[in-house]
């Protein structure tokens, strides 16, 4: 949807910098998914066992987050550091708006290694129900934010939008995870 708004209200230029800043991301992320992968057999055992050690599994889900947010950071870091000299370089002054993007983006997909292994958790412990609803009223929230933000921020609103949506959810989702663990 912030694409579509981007295009509709600034037209395909910005709308350029903000696909470029997400395929930037996209790079990150499968890293990020590929980490999931790893412990995602783990995950499914403790949450079948949950009511057996509840502790275990609370440390374990810190420390899944913990491991995908360290990971994260370490590409993170020199992308941030090294993003503005390679765009301008290799790909031109006209992507440089990116960077402000990039920057938001980077934050976003700290945020989303934590929030894979917190929806791991969900459908492990049986709440996919709950995941498709907090995913649906956080994805509208995006929307509302998108349309918001866009008009003054332009792509960076758009990522900014992306960003804060994402942050609520994923923070409601750990709390309804922990509180699952807690009660078992």
């Amino acid at each position: 949807a912030n694409q579509l708004i981007l295009n509709h209200s600034f037209g395909p230029s910005e709308l350029a910098i903000y696909g470029f800043s997400f395929q930037v991301i996209m790079m990150i992320r499968l890293l990020q998914t590929q980490v999931l992968r790893l412990v995602a057999p783990s995950i499914a055992q403790l949450t079948e066992k949950v009511s057996e050690n509840p502790v275990l599994v609370k440390k374990k889900l810190l420390q899944y987050c913990s491991l995908n947010f360290l990971l994260s950071a370490v590409i993170i870091a020199p992308a941030y550091v090294f993003a503005p000299y390679l765009i301008e370089t290799f790909i031109g002054e006209t992507y440089m708006g990116a960077v402000e993007v990039l920057n938001i983006l980077f934050i976003w997909s700290l945020l989303f290694g934590i929030a894979i292994i917190i929806n791991q958790f969900l459908i492990g412990l049986r709440l996919q129900m709950f995941f498709f609803i907090s995913t649906t009223v956080f994805g509208l929230l995006s929307i509302l934010l998108a349309v918001l933000f866009t008009a003054q921020y332009k792509a960076a609103g758009a990522a900014v939008s992306l960003l804060t949506a994402h942050f609520c959810s994923v923070v409601f989702q750990l709390i309804i995870v922990l509180r699952k663990i807690g009660k078992e």
